[in-house]
């Protein structure tokens, strides 16, 4: 009998802990390299400022890109960015500001924001979000065993990651950042927490893996890499926790960490644009705050290829036994340099980690492993164009012409003049200028009433204005952004049909097919790379169960069988751009009508897993349908089968069933026939749980049926559970005698036998002709 795995619960990772080996063996220097010696990390913070150095114009470039249009996002779209202060100044009405040429400028009366922006934005992430991205994992090699159970496997975690990920979150942050940013960087590790996790049965923290979605502020990388390859030497990582956050996590360097610390080598105009958007202000004044309790944090990917120079060519200035290698020319040994010991200590790269400047420990990581860079569109280099670029012209021009026109109708109300006395006079002068004003003046003598009152005429915007305004809020920006009004919802003048709707919106859709195969291929690196840590992750070995949602069945999961170069993850290139729910109801409307005039739909919409999906579907989960609810109670029934062996027959059923093969075998011989077999106690092997009379047994049977030939059944197989796999066909037999018994009680009891006819009889002579009667006497 298999043993019942460890079950992943929703608030838990109930994980085997393996046995902790010895920390000198497994870190020479400590958990996290937290002990590197001193000329290592010199090395690995000199190349780290080098590195913050490169580009440093162009970085900035890219950081005023993405400062301004989240500024534009949260709808604070007058400003202008200042050389000597190095930030953005806001406009307000009546004031004055320096250009970005260090001029001061008057700032006009009226100088309101009229987003729209942010609802175009809005409009997209609604479109790119409604599905989860299709993916799907591939063995490397189709004819490896290996390679096909390290992609099944790999499947099966998925679930479990998307457990403790909120992938709709994720999704819309890189069509945010997409949108905002351009570049979107997306790390993926296993994180160590407790108070989301749980903890083990020794009180340690339990660990699990994480997604986190990183935008241009956030990230620094070689912006003249054309790809993110090999070429791509670094990925630096930001944020800024509170300061006794980074003690408690970095305990041994707590009393180096210090508040108000930018991360190594970093410019102070890239944390301020940072710390600016997490606290959403509009004054760069108001951030002072901010700085008292923060510390800057930077997570430093480096390939080893970045570890050559005069640097890395030293010699150990305090070599270890075994830090000695071979001279390439002369092939004596030697003591190692600087640059092969970090190679042999980070053969694929390091992570580095630095609070403020304090080195706080680092890690072996391959970039490729944790690290995955898309954009919304082709370009060259890493600082490419984000989707929302052109609506930062098209915002602007709609703010002046809404300003515009607010002044016109403010300022451009007609006043009333009349004849008025000095008194008067002296009245209405004391009043506010406003629109509607009240104006006197004097009536020159002999002159008619009439003539002394004067309107003057109101404020009438132009047609050709009103028309562009209404074309720079609409069709302008959907056509840059291929948001037509059928993508949202809204009425269309130019369409009357709904195929026309329907041919607009595909339209949009194929543009923006685009951005959401980039969308697709950054989910399926993020699922390969999560399956990979897991596979790495100390704290998550051998078996674990994901339980089912839905009422689906839960899985068992051997992440064992996960290992780098058995399989890959790849965009489902199959799967169409996101459908919405309305169209997906629509859709099973077509399905359900067809299902009347054919046999095959009917079968296909009987099925209890399709009935189950119809019901969500339609939004009607309290909606109780008797398949579904039959198909869920077997579903738990079948995992509880696969943990426990059938029950063989008792003592007494077994003397029973001696006694009635003894008196069988009494009565063959008397008969002259041959005795009955023995009883065989395989055979008389019932399931663990049986079924109830009550039960809606062909419902219950169909599910049973179709497990024993889905690839989960296969999948115990593998694991070498039999005895689960016998004893969930047992209960499936057990179904199928009700079944049985309930289709003879239905069936129509059979019509008595008709009485055989008599044969036909020979035809005999002819009969005698009668006598003629006579006629009555008269």
């Amino acid at each position: 009998m298999l043993g019942a795995p460890t079950e992943l619960q929703p608030d838990t990772l109930d994980q085997p802990v393996p046995p902790a080996e010895p920390e000198e063996e497994a870190q020479p220097y400590g958990p996290f390299n937290r002990d590197l010696p001193q000329q290592l990390i010199d090395a690995l913070s000199a190349t780290i400022r080098e590195f913050q150095q490169q580009e440093k114009y162009t970085r900035r470039l890219e950081v005023l890109h993405d400062r301004k249009l989240r500024f534009y996002e949260r709808g604070y779209q007058h400003i202008s960015w200042n050389n000597t202060q190095g930030a953005f100044t806001l406009a307000s009405p009546g004031s004055t500001m320096y250009n970005s040429a260090g001029q001061s400028v008057q700032c006009p009366t009226y100088i309101d924001d009229y987003n729209i922006f942010f609802p175009y934005l809005r409009i997209l992430t609604s479109v790119l979000t409604q599905n989860p991205p299709g993916i799907s994992f591939q063995p490397i090699d189709p004819s490896v065993s290996e390679d096909i159970d390290g992609a099944k496997e790999a499947e099966g975690y998925t679930k479990a990651f998307d457990r403790y990920n909120d992938i709709k979150a994720l999704q819309t942050a890189i069509v945010r950042m997409m949108g905002v940013s351009g570049r979107v960087v997306s790390w993926t590790r296993t994180d160590e927490d407790g108070q989301k996790f749980g903890y083990n049965p020794d009180g340690s923290p339990k660990k699990f893996q994480r997604t986190t979605i990183h935008g241009t502020l956030e990230t620094k990388v070689p912006l003249l890499a054309r790809e993110f390859d090999a070429g791509c030497l670094y990925c630096f990582i930001y944020d800024d926790p509170d300061i006794r956050k980074a003690k408690d996590e970095y305990p041994w360097k707590a009393a180096n960490i210090k508040a108000n610390q930018a991360a190594l080598g970093e410019s102070a105009y890239e944390r301020t644009a940072r710390i600016g958007v997490l606290n959403g202000t509009r004054n760069q004044a108001q951030l002072g705050d901010s700085f008292t309790h923060l510390v800057s944090r930077l997570h430093a990917f480096i390939r080893p290829a970045a570890f050559t120079g005069d640097l890395y060519d030293n010699p150990l200035e305090a070599p270890e036994e075994g830090d000695v290698t071979k001279d390439p020319e002369t092939g004596d040994s030697r003591p190692m340099t600087v640059g092969e010991k970090l190679r042999d200590l980070f053969p694929e790269g390091v992570r580095a980690c630095y609070v403020g400047d304090v080195y706080v420990g680092s890690a072996a990581e391959s970039m490729d492993d944790h690290i995955e860079i898309q954009w919304p569109y082709e370009g060259d280099g890493m600082f490419r164009a984000a989707f929302m670029d052109p609506m930062v012209v098209v915002q602007d021009n709609f703010n002046d012409m809404m300003n515009g026109a607010r002044e016109e109708f403010d300022t451009g109300w007609g006043a009333i003049w009349f004849n008025a006395e000095d008194e008067d006079l002296d009245a209405v002068r004391d009043q506010k200028s406003a629109p509607n004003a009240i104006r006197g003046f004097k009536l020159p003598a002999g002159q008619a009433m009439r003539d002394g009152i004067y309107e003057e005429k109101g404020p009438d915007l132009p047609a050709s204005f009103v028309q562009f305004l209404q074309m720079i809020q609409g069709e302008l920006p959907q056509f840059m952004l291929a948001a037509p009004p059928a993508l949202f919802g809204d009425s269309m003048e130019d369409q009357k049909t709904a195929s026309g709707y329907a041919q607009a919106r595909s339209q949009a859709m194929g543009q923006l097919g685009v951005i959401w195969g980039k969308i697709q291929r950054m989910f399926a690196r993020i699922r390969y790379q999560a399956a990979l840590a897991a596979a790495n992750c100390e704290d998550m070995q051998g078996e674990m169960t994901v339980p089912g949602s839905n009422g689906q069945q839960s899985l068992v999961v051997n992440l064992e069988k996960l290992r780098k170069g058995n399989f890959g993850c790849y965009p489902d290139e199959d799967s169409n751009f996101p459908e919405s729910t309305p169209q997906k109801r629509a859709t099973l409307t077509g399905l359900l009508t067809a299902a009347a005039t054919s046999p095959l739909m009917t079968e296909l919409l009987n099925n209890p897993d399709n009935i189950e999906e119809i019901k969500r579907l339609n939004g009607f989960e309290e909606l109780v349908l008797l398949p579904a609810e039959a198909r869920n109670k077997q579903l738990w029934e079948i995992e509880q089968l696969l943990q426990s062996a059938p029950l063989p027959p008792s003592p007494q059923e077994m003397e029973a069933a001696n006694v009635q093969h003894a008196a069988g075998a009494i009565a063959a011989q008397q008969n002259g026939q041959p005795a009955p077999p023995e009883p065989d106690p395989m055979a008389m092997m019932e399931p663990s749980i049986p079924v109830d009379e009550l039960d809606f047994h062909q419902w219950e049977f169909e599910k049973c049926q179709e497990w024993l030939s889905s690839a989960a059944r296969r999948q115990e197989e593998a694991r070498g559970n039999k005895d689960g796999i016998l004893n969930v066909k047992l209960h499936a037999l057990e179904h199928r005698k009700f079944v049985a018994m309930a289709a003879a009680a239905a069936a129509p009891p059979p019509m008595p036998a008709a009485a055989p006819k008599k044969p036909p009889q020979p035809a005999g002579p002819p009969p005698a002709p009668a006598a003629p009667v006579a006629a009555p006497a008269i």
